[in-house]
């Protein structure tokens, strides 16, 4: 395919080929016949047991008198595409020493109209820091109500001065261009 000595350029073989011209410089390596070797015993525990995971293949062939590590393991089974059968560890699992936060309303009735009320916020990355927003919600109506948003700019310190901002600090320039509950109502 690549020919060292053609009056065109390696780049350009690798170009027309359509291949990446780093690919050209590493050719791929045989499989050494240790790996091979350790392929097979991977595959003969793997049809024994398909449970089985790379971490506990890994120590049955060191019972064996291999010297290899986990995720040489690994990499090997991926490469015969081998993967374990058993169940993958569950994120939504309860981590032991995790504490839970109790669930503070689950014994209140909500009879009347706006006794509980939410706050869900978001970050918004932009150019220069990022803008927090904010938005309180009734949770019986799930109606915003007028005038109760907030910004907050986390890039800045709220409680120092800053000359771009006619020395005033950051929170005092955001919530200046708020409307208050009376405009807003």
């Amino acid at each position: 395919m690549i020919d060292r000595d053609h009056k065109l350029s390696i780049t350009r073989q690798a170009q027309l080929l359509g291949m990446s011209r780093g690919a050209v410089d590493a050719p791929p390596q045989p499989t050494s016949p240790a790996d091979l070797a350790l392929m097979r015993q991977i595959d003969e525990r793997h049809l024994q047991h398909p449970f089985v995971g790379a971490r506990m293949l890994r120590r049955q062939v060191a019972q064996e008198g291999w010297q290899v590590g986990r995720r040489h393991v690994g990499t090997r089974m991926r490469r015969m595409g081998i993967a374990a059968l058993a169940p993958q560890p569950s994120p939504s699992k309860k981590a032991p020493g995790h504490k839970i936060d109790p669930y503070l309303l689950r014994r209140l009735t909500i009879a009347r109209s706006n006794p509980v009320w939410a706050l869900e916020t978001t970050d918004i990355v932009m150019a220069r820091g990022a803008v927090r927003a904010g938005v309180s919600q009734g949770l019986r109506q799930r109606e915003r109500p007028a005038g109760r948003r907030c910004r907050v700019m986390t890039g800045y310190n709220g409680s120092r001065e800053h000359s771009r901002l006619q020395d005033v600090t950051p929170d005092a320039q955001d919530f200046a261009s708020l409307p208050t509950e009376k405009q807003a109502a």
